[in-house]
């Protein structure tokens, strides 16, 4: 079987319809595993980028076809003088041995995605932040078995956001995705673009997808993880911080408004307090989205904190041959370098508004639950068993979840929804966290509460999943299923 598929690059995120090559189409029921007649990986190797030019990952439509991606061993140069083996997602025209293309979706569309594995071990595909139903969420009991593949049939009936897909399995999403399994999911909605025609969509020109890792690398140029160490309370911690797999890359943009799409895609590293993002000399910017989309207003600050697995969208203006560097802490992780090639300057690049407010009431609450997340590894004191379902959740219900810890901190993720957070220590949320979200920072036992609605079915046979989002806490045991009926 081939699939249609639709390849984009530096194209606007607004264009209702492109097509730049296709060939023969095929569709499996979703969220089905099937022996893989596709079992023929692309060829090719690393990316023949220069050696500071940030990479761009090719943009996918995958909106109303299938598209393949085969999973498998790749190799991608780091700069270290050798190359380095891999793991990638890979299209049979995208080939870039590290992370994946990034897929192009849209509300109202339907993306099917055919993964391959051609890896030598079990894996799957979760999309990170989608509402979609259990069967195709792709959580750890929708295995992959090696030369097999499976289709997550997605339906897209929510917000314009920036969501990743990554691998899921139980006691191995950690050494997998960080030998480079994560990629990147643009939701777009027509109705937006209309709304805020002048908003930088021009995917890798004013609109620049940023995913940051860190990784330590042994001499011989291989990827340093130990996966049987599984690296205690504080999770895998590189001694390199990069940005689409390189160290100090830059980017160039016109001068203008920018918008940076920024994913933590680390293991388990926090970006956050004397390591926040921020930018040259303090420069402000504007945060104009969180992980389920577009805020209510643009939120000014000069520095934002980044958990494991979350993701903001933010606007920074730059002036002609203006040069900055976006900052981890201290420690400069990339260049952003504008030209004179001026886009729309204007007041009316940033709205005043954006998007309705996130309109969930504790007023409509159903059920309120609690999870404590303790040092040994536990949520309410249970560790993850394939074989048990820890929480049934009633379809439609508006609940309130409290999370909280004790010393250690970590990032609380759900599958299957976007939630409102209410409450931070007992106090108002970050003005950045006030959007939708599907992952937070919980700070030892300054809890946590959030509003949240399911309206997506996930049964037995595939549960949703919460769980800590430091990928060595998850493949420790942080992590339960849940059920919504």
């Amino acid at each position: 079987m081939h699939s249609r598929r639709y390849f984009l690059k530096a194209l606007s995120l607004g264009t209702a319809t492109v097509a730049l090559a296709s060939c023969g189409g095929g569709k499996n029921k979703g969220g089905s595993s099937i022996s893989g007649e596709n079992t023929v990986p692309p060829t090719g190797g690393s990316a023949a980028n220069s050696a500071k030019e940030l990479i761009i990952p090719n943009l996918v439509d995958t909106r109303n076809t299938t598209t393949d991606l085969w999973i498998g061993r790749q190799q991608f140069d780091f700069g270290l003088g050798t190359m380095t083996p891999t793991f990638a997602y890979n299209t049979a025209d995208t080939n870039l041995g590290l992370l994946g293309p990034t897929l192009l979706m849209e509300k109202g569309a339907t993306s099917t995605i055919n993964y391959i594995n051609n890896m030598d071990e079990v894996t799957t595909a979760h999309q990170h932040g989608l509402h979609v139903d259990g069967p195709n969420d792709g959580g750890p009991q929708s295995s992959i078995r090696p030369g097999e593949s499976r289709v997550n049939v997605l339906e897209i009936d929510q917000q314009a956001g920036f969501h990743w897909y990554h691998p899921h399995p139980h006691g191995r999403t950690a050494p997998q995705v960080i030998s480079g399994l994560a990629g990147l999911i643009i939701i777009q909605d027509p109705a937006e673009i209309a709304r805020l025609p002048n908003l930088p969509r021009e995917y890798g020109v004013n609109d620049i997808p940023l995913v940051i890792q860190d990784k330590t690398f042994n001499s011989n140029g291989t990827i340093a993880y130990d996966a049987n160490k599984m690296y205690g309370k504080r999770g895998y911690l590189g001694d390199n911080i990069l940005v689409n797999g390189k160290t100090s890359a830059t980017v160039t943009t016109p001068s203008g408004w920018v918008r940076l799409r920024v994913l933590n895609g680390s293991n388990a590293r926090f970006y956050e307090r004397d390591d926040s993002l921020s930018l040259t000399n303090n420069k402000q910017f504007y945060v104009i989205a969180s992980d389920g989309g577009l805020l209510e207003k643009p939120v000014t600050t000069t520095s934002l904190p980044l958990g494991p697995g979350e993701r903001y969208e933010i606007m920074v203006q730059l002036s002609a041959d203006e040069s900055i560097d976006l900052f981890a802490g201290p420690r400069s992780i990339m260049t952003i370098a504008a030209k004179n090639n001026t886009f729309d300057n204007s007041a009316s690049m940033l709205p005043a508004i954006l998007a309705p407010a996130a309109n969930l009431s504790t007023a409509n609450v159903a059920r309120r639950r609690s999870f404590e997340l303790k040092e040994n590894m536990t949520i309410n004191n249970k560790q993850m068993n394939m074989m048990v379902i820890d929480e049934a959740v009633t379809l439609g219900d508006v609940e309130q979840w409290r999370v909280f810890g004790k010393g250690a901190k970590h990032t609380f993720h759900v599958h299957g929804c976007s939630f409102k957070v209410i409450s931070r220590a007992g106090g108002a949320p970050e003005p950045w966290e006030t959007g939708w979200k599907d992952t937070v920072i919980v700070s030892g036992k300054r809890e946590v509460e959030f509003l949240v609605q399911f309206n997506k079915r996930a049964d037995r046979a595939a549960p949703y999943m919460y769980h800590c989002h430091m990928l060595e806490h998850e493949d420790m045991g942080m992590m339960g299923q849940f059920t919504v009926i």
